[in-house]
């Protein structure tokens, strides 16, 4: 059977627009969507909601993956009781500061 497949960055190049809050929860494949290939897309989303399944992904690679590329973590449970893992970007933030500023 042939499956036709689309990346991350034609996904995020074809909206034409900033992605605002990425939902990822896909039982493990997180491993290979952050690991694997071109993450140029990461640089297009400012939050990422992820829940990672630490029995089948590097949980403490991924998480630091993410910072590197210039996300703030947050773990689940620390913003509230029920939280999952939150990521901001640094970006995202400096510019919310800049026009608070102005």
């Amino acid at each position: 059977m042939t499956v036709t497949t689309i990346t991350m960055n034609e996904i995020v190049d074809s909206l034409g627009c900033r992605v605002n809050l990425l939902k990822l929860d896909i039982e493990g494949g997180e491993q290979d969507l952050l690991t694997q290939g071109d993450v140029k897309w990461l640089s297009q989303v400012d939050a990422i909601i992820a829940e990672f399944h630490p029995d089948v992904v590097d949980y403490p690679g991924l998480t630091q993956l993410l910072e590197d590329h210039g996300f703030i973590y947050h773990p689940a449970g620390e913003l509230w009781p029920t939280s999952m893992d939150f990521f901001v970007s640094r970006q995202i933030i400096a510019t919310q500061e800049a026009l608070s500023l102005s």
